[in-house]
Parts: C-alpha cells; sequence; structure tokens
C-alpha cells in the first residue's frame, strides 16, 4: 500500500503523548511540509522544568511505548473486549509541543481587511475556518476538495486525546517545599495553554520520585499539588524510585486502563460533532468566495461524504469496527453521487484523482473492518465491487481500461488486498485450532451465510495473499505490455507544460502511475524495472503458496520467474530454476508433458547461451520423446567428442527397453531363458546416434552381460515391426576384442554376446538369450546401460528401477512375431533362484499315523541315493518336543543318548549318523529309538542329511525333511470303588489279640473297584493285564489287590478272568473289576485312610510282539475306616420266585457303644418278612446282621428297598451302601434289587 499516503490507509487509534520524557531518537519525525503547515499558528506549549532524568527514565519509556499498537496486527489480539478496546498510538516528544491551529488565519490580501469598504461602511467579519477545511483558502482542499490526509495527520501525530507530562518530584526535604511550588505553577500554566486552546485534551500528571520519600510526608505533599493545582485524583500518578520492572509494568497498566475511557469519550465528543454539522444540512459560506470562473465551492453531497469519512474514522479509532463500516458505505456511495465522481468533477481536474484516491482509501477500510469482524466473503466482494465500480468510472468518464495507467492500478489494487489479508492474519486466526505443523488452508470458507446473499461463488471466498499476488504479477505483464504500446508523440518532454496539460494531452490514464515519458523510460532500460517489479512479486506469492503445500502453483510461478530472467538475459538466475522444475518438477512425475517440453524448450536455448552442450544433449533426447525439437543447430557450437549421461529411471526416453524373466524361479546351474527389449518410437533418434553397446546387471547370482552390435551383412526383414534375435552367450575370456571401452566390466564377471540392431523408427527389437544362476537367492535386475554412438556425439542411458507391469514375452507363432502378456501380479523383472535340488530319497517305511504313550517308538529312516556317483556323509536328527517327561533318544545299535536342551520346548539333538559309500540305487535304512514319551503332545522330528559326490568332495548338499509325531494316550479309565462284607469275622473287643506283635491287628475292609477301560487308540489293542497298583497310603494302613477280571454282564452276575489276550476296538468300553482289601496296622487307629491308585495296563499292537505298560493314575481314594456303616447284600432264594434275601450288615468299627433304630417301610409290589423296627446295640468293634426275606412281584427291573438306620446317640441317618451284585443305589440315594423275575 505504498502507493498511498500511509496516514490515509493507517489503522486508527487515539493519540496519547508522552512528555517529559527523553525522545526515542529512532522515531520516524513528520515530514517538513506536513510540520510547517500544522504547527504554523499552533498552541506552543513550552514548559520551564527540565525533561526527566532518572535512572526509571529509560525503563518506564520503553513500557509505555510497548503499548503503541500502531504496527500490530489488523485484527483482534484478545478476545477480551477490554483489553482489544485498550489500544493507543503513543509518541514521545520534549517538554516543547505544539498543537495544531484551530482556525486557519485570514488571507492576506481579502478587502475585508480593510477598515472601510467602497461605501465607507464596515465590511462584514470573516468567518474563519479550520486550517484543513475546503472553505479557507490558504487549505489544500479550497474551494472544492473534499478531504485530506494531513486531516488524519492531525489526529494522529499532532492532536492527542491524552497528554501525558511526567516530572520529577524532589525527595530532598530541604528544597522540597520551593521545586513543588514550581511544579504547581508549571501544571497551571500548561492546563492554562490547553484549556485556552479550546481542545478536549486530557492531562495528566506522573510525579516520578528522585529518591525515597517518607510515607506521611509524601501523601501530604500529593495533597498539597493535587490542591494547588486543582486537577482531580484520577489526573495525577506517583511513582516510587526503587520501582522494580514489574511494579512499573503495572503501573503502566493501571495508567492505560485509566486513560482508556477518557480516549474513547474524547473521540465521541468529535464524532457528535461532525454528526451535528452533517445533520444540518447546508452548505458552509467559505471563508473568500472562490474568485475563478470555472471554480465552485464543495457541493453538499461532498460535505456529507467528507462528515461520513470523518464519522468513519472516529468511530475507528474507538474499535467500533460495525458503526465504522456503516459510516464509510454511506461515504464510498456519496462519493460515487452525480454531484462527485458520478459527473460533476471533471476527469481532467485534479480533484478526480483525489476523489478516485479516496474512494481507494473508503473501500481499503471497509475491506480492513469486514477482515477484521472475520467477514472474509464481505471482504472478497468489497474488492470485486471496488474494481467493477472504478472499471466502469474509468470507462465512462476517464481514459479507458484499456492502456497501462488502468493495469497499473489493478496491480496495486491486488497487492493492497495482499497486504490487507497478510496484515490481518486472518489465516492465522482461521486456523489456530489446527495441531502445530498442520498445512493453512488455500482460502477460508464462511462459518456463517451473508446477509441479503443466499450464495457464494467460488472467487468470494477469501484467498491467501499468494492468490492476490499472483494477480498483480499479471497485470504488471499486461502493463508492460501496453507500455509497449505507447505512441511516440507522448514521450517527448516538450508536448508536457502544466499538470492540467497533462491529463488532457494524454490518451492514458496516468493516476498512481507516471506519464507516458517516464513510463517509457522503463522499457528503454533493458526491462529491467519490469522484470524486478515482476520477479519481486513472485517471490513473495510463492512463500505464501509454498507454505501451503500448492507445488503447482510454485513451480508455475517459478517458471515464470525463470522467463522473466530469460527475456533480459540473466543467464544464472534463470538456467538454476529451470534445472529444478525440468528435473524435480511435478510436470514430469504426473505427466504435464506439454508443461515440461516449455520448460525444456527455453532451458535448452539457455543451455546453448551458457555452452552448457552436456545438458543439451540430454535436452535434446528427452524433447525428441516429446515430440518438441524442431531446431537442428542446437549443437552445431559444440565440442567434439561429447559425450553425456541420462537416468531414465526420472527421463522422458524415444528408446523404451524392457527385460522379462521367463519363468519366476530357477535352480543353480540351469539355465533360465530371458528377453531384452528395445523399442524406439516413430520418428528417428535424434542426431543420427545409434545403439552400440547395452550392459545388463544383476543383484543377485546372475553374471553381467555385456552385447556388441556387430555389423550387418545381410538385409534386415523390414516386413514386421519386430525383429527377434536370439544370441548366444559366451564367457568374458572367449572375445577379448569384444569388450567395452565404454561400459567399464573390470570388476565383475560377465559374459557377452554379439547383436543385430536396427534402429530405424518405430522398430522393436528382441533380443532371446539364457543366463544360468551361481547362487541361490532373489535375483533382479539391477540397471540397464545403452550405450548410443555417432561420429562425434555419444550418449549412455541408464535404466534402474524396470517395472514389469506392461511388459510382454515375444515369440514367433505361424512365422510372424506375437506378443504374449503375462499377469498382472507377477513381477517379471525379478526371479528367485533355488538351491541345487539334492537326488537324496529319504523315507520312513514303518512311519504310523498315531503313537501312544509310554509306546517305545522304533523309526525307521530309508535313505537312497539318486545322484550320478557314491556319496559320503551324515544324518543329524533332532526331536522337537512340548512335553514334560524326559526324552530318550538314541540311534540304534548305538548307546549315544541324545542331547537335551530344557526349556518351554524341548530340543534333543542326536549325534550326527555316518553314510560311507552309499551306492547309486541301493538303500539304507537306519533307525532310531525314542522312549519315554508319557504326555500327549505333538513331536516333530527334523532330519538333515549333509552329503557330498565321491568325485566332488567340494560341493555339499543337504537335504532336509520333517516329520510330525502325534502321540496320545491309548486308554482311558473311569472307577467306582464298591464296598463289600469282609467274609473274615471281626476281633473280639473282649480277647487278647492273638496275631504277633509285628503283624497288623487292624480291622480289614473290602472293596470292589470296576474300572470302565475307554480305547482311544487308532486301531484295535490287545490287552494282556491289568493290575491295580497302590502308589501311596497315608492313613497307616495296608492294601492288597487282585488282577482285574472282566465284568461280563451289566447287572453284574459273574465275573470271569480273563483266558487269553483281550482285543479293544476304537472307541470301545470294557468293564475290569478289582478286590481291594485296606487294613489298619493298628487296632484302635481310627484315622482314615487315604490312598493313590494307578492301574497299569499291558498292551501290544495286534502285528507286534513287544508288550508297552501303560499307567493310569486314578483319583485319590479315601476310606474312613472308624465311622460306622451299614452295607446291604442281596441273594435269590431258589425255593420260590420271586423271592430274595436281604442282608443288611451294620458296622461299629469306633471304640464307643452305639444304638441304632432299624425300621423297614414297604413298598407298591413289596411284601418283606422280618422286624418291622428294632433297635441294635453293638459294643466297639463289633457288626451284627439283620435279615429280611422280601418278595417282589415286578420281573427284569429295579425294585426300591428302603432301610432306615438311626444312630439313636448321635441322631444321624445312616447311609446304607449295595455291597454285592444286584444292588445299587439310585439319583436319590435309595437302595434299589434287580429282580430277575
Amino acid at each position: 500500500m505504498e502507493a498511498y499516503p500511509s496516514d490515509y490507509v493507517a489503522h486508527n487509534l487515539p493519540l496519547v503523548l508522552l512528555a517529559g520524557l527523553e525522545p526515542n531518537r529512532a522515531e520516524t519525525p513528520i515530514g517538513e511540509t506536513t510540520q510547517e503547515f500544522l504547527g504554523d499558528g499552533g498552541f506552543r506549549l513550552r514548559a520551564d522544568l527540565a525533561p526527566l532524568h532518572h535512572p526509571l527514565t529509560k525503563d518506564l519509556r520503553a513500557t509505555l511505548l510497548s503499548y503503541d499498537r500502531s504496527d500490530a496486527p489488523w485484527r483482534s489480539l484478545s478476545p477480551d473486549k477490554t483489553e482489544q478496546a485498550q489500544a493507543f498510538k503513543i509518541r514521545s516528544v520534549g517538554r516543547a509541543n505544539t498543537l495544531p491551529p484551530r482556525k486557519a488565519p485570514p488571507p492576506p490580501h481579502s478587502p475585508r481587511l480593510r477598515p472601510t469598504n467602497d461605501n465607507g461602511l464596515s465590511p462584514p467579519p470573516l468567518t474563519l475556518h479550520s486550517t484543513l477545511s475546503p472553505l479557507s483558502p490558504s487549505s489544500p482542499l479550497y474551494p472544492d476538495g473534499i478531504i485530506s490526509p494531513l486531516w488524519i495527520t492531525k489526529h494522529q501525530h499532532r492532536l492527542p486525546s491524552v497528554l501525558v507530562s511526567f516530572y520529577n518530584l524532589i525527595s530532598d526535604p530541604n528544597t522540597s517545599s520551593l521545586e513543588d511550588n514550581k511544579l504547581k505553577a508549571e501544571v497551571n500554566t500548561v492546563r492554562r495553554l490547553i484549556s485556552s486552546t479550546n481542545y478536549k485534551t486530557r492531562f495528566v500528571v506522573v510525579l516520578v520520585a528522585d529518591g525515597p520519600i517518607n510515607h506521611t510526608e509524601l501523601e501530604e505533599r500529593l495533597v498539597n499539588i493535587r490542591g494547588g493545582t486543582n486537577i482531580e485524583s484520577k489526573a495525577l500518578y506517583y511513582l516510587p524510585s526503587a520501582s522494580s520492572q514489574s511494579e512499573i509494568d503495572e503501573f503502566a497498566k493501571v495508567l492505560f486502563s485509566t486513560i482508556q475511557p477518557t480516549c474513547i469519550e474524547y473521540y465521541r465528543d468529535l464524532s457528535k460533532h461532525a454528526r451535528r454539522k452533517r445533520n444540518r444540512n447546508v452548505v458552509p459560506q467559505p471563508t473568500v468566495p472562490p474568485t475563478q470562473a470555472t471554480s465552485s465551492v464543495l457541493s453538499l453531497q461532498g460535505w456529507n461524504v467528507r462528515y461520513e469519512f470523518k464519522l468513519g474514522i472516529f468511530a475507528e479509532t474507538r474499535q467500533e469496527l460495525d458503526a465504522a463500516s456503516r459510516n464509510y458505505e454511506q461515504a464510498y456511495e456519496g462519493l460515487f453521487h452525480s454531484e462527485l465522481l458520478g459527473d460533476a468533477i471533471s476527469a481532467y481536474s485534479p480533484r478526480f484523482d483525489e476523489a478516485r484516491m479516496l474512494a481507494d482509501i473508503i473501500a481499503i477500510r471497509l475491506i480492513r473492518c469486514a477482515l477484521w469482524s472475520s467477514q472474509t466473503v464481505v471482504a472478497a466482494r468489497w474488492w470485486t465491487k471496488h474494481q467493477d465500480r472504478i472499471r466502469e468510472l474509468v470507462d465512462r468518464r476517464g481514459k479507458g481500461t484499456d492502456n497501462y495507467g488502468w493495469e497499473a492500478w489493478q496491480s496495486i489494487w491486488s497487492k493492497v488486498m495482499a497486504e490487507l489479508v497478510e496484515r490481518s492474519e486472518t489465516f492465522k486466526v482461521a486456523t489456530s485450532h489446527l495441531p502445530p505443523g498442520a498445512t493453512p488452508p488455500v482460502q477460508i470458507l464462511p462459518t456463517t451465510p451473508t446477509a441479503n446473499i443466499e450464495r457464494q461463488l467460488p472467487w468470494e471466498y477469501l484467498h491467501h495473499e499468494g492468490y492476490w499476488l499472483n494477480i498483480a504479477r499479471k497485470h504488471v505483464e499486461a502493463r508492460r505490455k501496453h507500455a509497449m504500446s505507447i505512441a511516440d508523440e507522448y514521450t517527448f518532454e516538450s508536448n508536457r507544460s502544466t499538470k492540467q496539460s497533462k491529463k488532457s494531452a494524454f490518451p492514458y490514464d496516468t493516476y498512481l502511475a507516471p506519464d507516458p515519458a517516464f513510463e517509457r523510460r522503463l522499457l528503454d532500460e533493458s526491462g529491467d524495472n519490469y522484470v524486478r517489479r515482476i520477479c519481486t512479486i513472485i517471490d513473495d506469492s510463492i512463500q505464501a503458496f509454498q507454505s501451503r503445500d500448492q507445488s503447482r502453483m510454485v513451480e508455475s510461478l517459478g517458471f515464470y520467474q525463470a522467463r522473466e530472467n530469460h527475456n533480459i538475459q540473466k543467464w544464472p538466475e534463470t538456467i538454476l530454476p529451470l534445472r529444478t522444475l525440468w528435473n524435480q518438477s511435478s510436470w514430469r512425475s504426473q505427466g504435464w508433458l506439454l508443461l515440461l517440453s516449455q520448460v525444456g524448450e527455453v532451458l535448452l536455448k539457455v543451455a546453448c547461451e551458457t555452452n552448457d552442450y552436456e545438458l543439451c544433449l540430454r535436452l535434446v533426447w528427452e524433447l525428441v520423446a516429446l515430440q518438441r525439437w524442431r531446431d537442428n543447430t542446437s549443437l552445431r557450437q559444440a565440442p567434439e567428442p561429447l559425450s553425456a549421461a541420462l537416468d531414465l529411471d526420472t527421463a522422458i526416453t524415444p528408446l523404451a527397453m524392457s527385460f522379462v524373466f521367463a519363468s519366476d524361479s530357477g535352480h543353480v546351474g540351469e539355465p533360465v531363458a530371458v528377453q531384452l527389449s528395445l523399442s524406439s518410437f516413430s520418428q528417428p533418434l535424434p542426431l543420427a546416434l545409434e545403439v552400440v553397446e547395452v550392459k545388463v546387471a544383476f543383484d543377485g547370482g546372475i553374471n553381467a552381460i555385456l552385447l556388441s552390435k556387430e555389423t550387418i551383412e545381410e538385409p534386415i526383414d523390414q516386413s514386421s515391426e519386430t525383429m527377434i534375435t536370439h544370441i548366444e552367450l559366451q564367457e568374458a575370456g572367449a572375445n577379448p576384442e569384444k569388450q567395452s571401452k565404454r561400459l567399464s566390466m573390470a570388476d565383475t564377471a560377465y559374459s557377452t554376446g554379439a547383436i543385430k540392431f536396427a534402429s530405424s523408427p518405430g522398430r522393436t527389437n528382441v533380443l532371446n538369450f539364457k543366463v544360468i544362476p551361481r547362487e541361490a537367492g532373489p535375483v533382479s535386475v539391477a540397471s540397464i546401460i545403452v550405450l548410443l554412438r555417432n561420429e562425434s556425439r555419444e550418449l549412455t542411458l541408464n535404466a534402474g528401477a524396470l517395472s514389469g507391469s506392461d511388459a510382454v514375452w515375444w515369440e514367433r507363432r505361424n512365422g510372424r512375431p506375437v506378443c504374449r502378456p503375462f499377469g498382472m501380479h507377477r513381477d517379471v523383472a525379478t526371479m528367485t533362484v533355488l538351491p541345487k535340488p539334492p537326488k537324496l530319497g529319504i523315507k520312513f517305511p514303518s512311519l504310523k499315523s498315531t503313537y501312544y504313550t509310554n509306546e517305545t517308538l522304533a523309526l525307521q529312516i530309508e535313505v537312497s541315493n539318486g545322484e550320478e556317483a557314491e556319496i559320503d556323509g551324515h544324518i543329524e536328527a533332532r526331536l522337537i518336543s512340548p512335553a514334560n517327561g524326559t526324552l530318550n533318544l538314541h540311534w540304534e545299535h548305538s548307546d549315544a543318548m541324545a542331547t537335551v536342551k530344557d526349556g518351554d520346548i524341548k530340543e534333543a539333538v542326536l549325534p550326527p549318523a555316518a553314510i560311507r559309500g552309499l551306492a547309486v540305487g541301493i538303500p539304507n535304512t537306519y533307525t532310531i529309538i525314542v522312549s519315554g514319551l508319557t504326555d500327549s503332545v505333538d513331536h516333530e522330528l527334523e532330519l538333515k542329511v549333509a552329503y557330498a559326490l565321491t568325485s566332488d568332495p567340494a560341493s555339499t548338499l543337504t537335504k532336509q525333511t520333517m516329520v510330525d509325531l502325534r502321540v496320545v494316550h491309548p486308554f482311558e479309565v473311569n472307577t467306582l470303588f464298591m464296598p463289600r462284607v469282609h467274609e473274615q469275622a471281626w476281633p473280639d473287643f473282649f480277647a487278647s489279640p492273638t496275631t504277633a506283635a509285628d503283624q497288623p491287628q487292624g480291622l480289614k475292609q473290602k472293596y470292589l473297584v470296576r474300572a470302565d477301560v475307554v480305547c482311544f487308540a487308532q486301531e484295535e489293542l490287545k490287552v494282556h493285564t491289568l493290575e491295580l497298583k497302590a502308589r501311596r497310603i497315608v492313613g497307616g494302613a495296608i492294601c492288597t489287590t487282585s488282577t482285574g477280571r472282566i465284568k461280563s454282564s451289566s447287572n453284574g452276575s459273574q465275573n470271569t478272568a480273563p483266558e487269553d489276550d483281550i482285543r479293544i476296538l476304537p472307541e470301545k468300553t470294557e468293564q475290569f473289576v478289582f478286590d481291594l482289601e485296606l487294613q489298619k496296622l493298628v487296632l484302635g487307629d481310627r484315622s482314615p485312610v487315604a490312598t493313590d491308585f494307578a492301574i497299569n495296563i499291558t498292551w501290544s499292537r495286534p502285528d507286534s510282539e513287544e508288550t508297552n505298560t501303560s499307567t493310569l493314575v486314578l483319583p485319590k481314594f479315601l476310606a474312613p475306616m472308624s465311622e460306622p456303616r451299614v452295607l446291604v447284600r442281596a441273594s435269590k432264594v431258589d425255593a420260590r420266585d420271586g423271592m430274595y434275601l436281604l442282608t443288611y450288615t451294620i458296622e461299629n468299627p469306633s471304640m464307643h457303644f452305639l444304638t441304632f433304630n432299624v425300621t423297614m417301610e414297604g413298598g407298591e409290589g413289596l411284601a418283606f418278612s422280618g422286624p418291622k423296627s428294632r433297635s441294635v446295640s453293638l459294643v466297639p468293634i463289633s457288626r451284627y446282621d439283620i435279615r429280611y426275606h422280601v418278595y417282589m412281584q415286578k420281573s427284569k427291573e429295579w425294585v426300591r428297598v428302603q432301610l432306615e438306620v438311626l444312630d439313636a446317640f448321635f441322631g444321624q441317618t445312616l447311609k446304607v451302601q449295595p455291597a454285592s451284585e444286584g444292588v445299587r443305589l439310585d439319583k436319590q440315594a435309595s437302595v434299589q434289587i434287580w429282580c430277575e423275575g
């Protein structure tokens, strides 16, 4: 906005003058013309007291000046309205200061200054007006000007709202009274001078002590000074001499908080005064009427514009931006009234340009108010509205818009908008919620719909400053274009005499633009002036676009800048950005080839001018691919020979290449077919370059390949566009004369071959050959280097990143070349080389699908030699198991056990078994013995055979295999312990023991153990024996068990011992019974007996004689040996059907005399013979039988029989337990008898 007066466009703030502090030398003074105009005839405020000299002066002055918001962003600095309103324009002045005069002096030669007029009467008194009023003859606005920037300068630099004067408060008690009197006289003098000016400037006094003062004395002196100067308490402040920086900050905050309402009220009074003048709706009379015939006073509409503009300035000074916007809008609309810019003001008058500038200023202030209020759409619309309004005005009344002056204003207006957006920090406020490092937005979308308009156009959204600067650049370029068309007749100094004649003589608009002669001179100076302006704008614009990651705009602007420097032949400033655009721009990566070709054409010209012929050669090659190379003279001045290299990973080339593996995998030492294709475009290669050498390098175990062109003696078939050639590769030493001089192969092993290559346009050369992998692993094409050459030029093309997505395989079908595409997901430029496959066979002839716990595994391994000679080597075996037990692993006929590594997963590693002279085709068998498998888990056996041919002992081959060993439990068992009545009589409690002292003397209890054995094997198993073993007995007892017997029937009528082995089918259940006898060691021992049992099952597979023993652990069995119990036995009476004898045995193994009440209850279909109810008294260690004959009518079913036995002493009912076959307990724990009928 440097094209406009600074005060015209600056944001207005309340002016506060600081008097009595040392002035800041870096402070910018007011211009001499302004100082002379506003200072002459003003009110001089002089003071006799010296300025403040105190150690606090520097810090105090800096703290107070920090509240100056003249350079603050044009936005709300804080959401707090109180803090926002505390914004001031602060100037530091000396003791002497001059306030501007209120009225202009009378004209020196006015007839009204004479004592009498022509009639002898006294002339009427003159009406004096402000020095900047259009009514004063000395004013620059006289007689028809509207407003001047000097009026804003007056209120922003000369006429303060508050004058703060600083004085020393002497601490010396001897001179304090005298100095206080001088201070009072000084203050009274300044107050009288301010009052005489009729300005409403507030006077504030600040006393700074020069030393410590007693508090009581200080209060008395302040009261004395306040009374002697008649100054109110809010206008008098005191600052101690020993104030710290924090106290100074607090003092400044209190001072400005107190004077802020006064400042607002001051400018509100000025607004009221201007509003009263506007409401009079009359044109004031000038001091002296204009004398020129063409002059006229300012119209009423002009006065209204003047008053509205003043009201807007005062409202903006009070930070009331909404009110200021309304006043500015009324002033703007009134300015384009027919009485002003509309029709009245002549387009050739200087007042026309003044009014246009005022319109610009009002529009700028309207945009700033909209941005201040976050009304971004309104701001953008005001910019467009003013542009359209001025265009219509210039086309209708001015010189039109087809000239350099209009484009100059357009560029200024665009830069003004960019500066407004930047100074307002609108984008910074709008993006304050974004995380740090986030990309700022390109434009700001309105959060609420604007008034009176329902829809916004895209260009009405507020864009960042780079957008507006780019518009300014376009207008500067258009201005230069118009300036080049200025006629010579308007470029001579003799055609200009006065300013008025200039405007009428030129058909060009010179508002904010120089006259045609000066404008033409800018072009005559090699155009540097225009280029400098354009490049400066582009630099600022690039910075804005770059901060928002708008890379395409940055690249476009960089290209424009380089082109500008190219036009004035600034080669260093041109070639660097063009190189960057050519190599790294998104135009290349995203396929914007037309733009890229334009960059290449300019860069080629610059490279030729700078003699960078290597760059020229690379550019020519790519421009041929872009079909933009037409100049064959680019390299005529190049030295010979000339060579260059080009990376095809990023470059564009007219020679396309691809490399394809026929298969995605292969083996070491076996040939793999590959195909190399070179295709040229439909136009000849530039500079008659021909392919002379091709080098293919690999990442992996394949030697590099060097293909050299041989002379073609026989004619090439031109009927087809594709030529397929088969090449035989040779080792590097076979043809030493074929080694490349350009492509160095000294550091790598390589193969060579000769090729026939036809470089005619649109030709595809397909080269078929085979490569032999030397090492296992992944293999890919590292690079393809193509060397092109003519008599004096040489170009090396390097292609590294080859994509196989669109590659094809060429082959001949019916004598014609055809292409076969590959799959979508295959990378044809890579393959996997597998190790040479060993021809050693490993089999497991006796491997079973399932093994069982406690079984000894004999794993046979059959190794067969499929190689061409005998082999020597060894076998390594490793068993991986998560089992918890001990693993026993060894080779058959060997005592060396495996080494076991403990951990969560155990590893048993066997010592290697040697293979000696294994003949071809003759297998050899090795056996691994595995035992100690007690857990049902899966194991893994890993075998690794490392061997070498006896004919080639240096080459070691490896064959590795792994088998799963599934180990499960072959059986599971469920057991039931059923009590029985021991047939041996109990010892007599009253008799002496008859057994020896070292023999057990306790009671004996008998149990029948039923075991339900379930087979979980995958095949039929033979069970030889079952044994019930006591693993642990607690409670001072011994036990005796029998061998298991087969339970023959479900009702348990008989149990038979197996004569032969029992075969159990998979998932079948067999019942076995065991006799168990428990005897206490001591007769009086009342502790229960806890026993841990296990069943040992001896079994074997059907096809094996080797037996295995599986141990099934049973739950703990607890036998209460000292508690009374009731056992019931049932037997059939043969004499009559349905008659059974029930024997109830009551046992008292305790050392107490017990009495039991026995009650027998009948039931439906049941009759019994015996006592219904009786009492039984038992001595310690005794038992008693009660018999009942029961008759049952039912047949083939279970019948309930209920006998209740109650312990008379303890009051407990004893549970009746079955003690023979044919008796059971139902779900309600009632006794049931099996009735056969």
